[in-house]
């Protein structure tokens, strides 16, 4: 008890996934071991609210894990309690309980996590490549030359810009992957 008590009121950026594992399957084994020392003990309403309030912490341990993901953010949260129908108010990652996450009932919303996960991790990626992008283009220096035609001086040009036309080329398609991508 104190086990989960301790759990329940660390913050989320301090919770360790194999730590809850471990735990969860401890909790597991002895819940399953007291038919064997309490005979009937099955039948009894404490048991069978203990045996799901383990089953649902067992069950939870893993979307916890995909929910720790770097690429979750605040408002992915906020979708997860939107689609849920489970509102805990405000959400900041540095603040948040295992508790509170717990009262998601997300062992109930299994398919709402892994849609929020797949959108996460392709909007991070959708980032990534424009932060890419950008960086490419803070660098790119364009050398200017004169340009002559003939022997008359006619202004001024970029030279050489094979590379910048292919690094240009490069990033619009890379652009036009992320406009279309439904996780912009």
């Amino acid at each position: 008890q104190n086990q989960v008590k301790e759990w329940s009121l660390k913050p989320w950026n301090k919770l360790d996934i194999q730590e809850l594992t471990k735990g969860a399957d401890e909790f597991d084994k002895k819940v399953r071991r007291l038919p064997n020392k309490y005979v009937g003990i099955e039948q009894l309403p404490p048991y069978k609210k203990l045996k799901d309030a383990v089953d649902g912490f067992k069950k939870s341990v893993p979307l916890i894990e995909k929910l720790k993901a770097p690429s979750i953010q605040e408002r992915h949260w906020e979708k997860i309690m939107a689609q849920t129908g489970n509102d805990l108010g405000e959400i900041n990652l540095r603040t948040i309980t295992l508790a509170k996450v717990f009262e998601l009932n997300l062992q109930d919303h299994e398919e709402v996590v892994d849609e929020v996960l797949t959108e996460a991790n392709a909007e991070e990626k959708n980032e990534k490549n424009l932060r890419a992008i950008e960086q490419t283009w803070k660098v790119q220096q364009f050398e200017v030359v004169k340009y002559f035609k003939g022997n008359e001086e006619r202004g001024w040009a970029i030279k050489s810009p094979d590379e910048i036309r292919v690094a240009l080329e490069d990033n619009i398609l890379n652009l036009q992957n992320i406009a279309s991508s439904k996780f912009v």
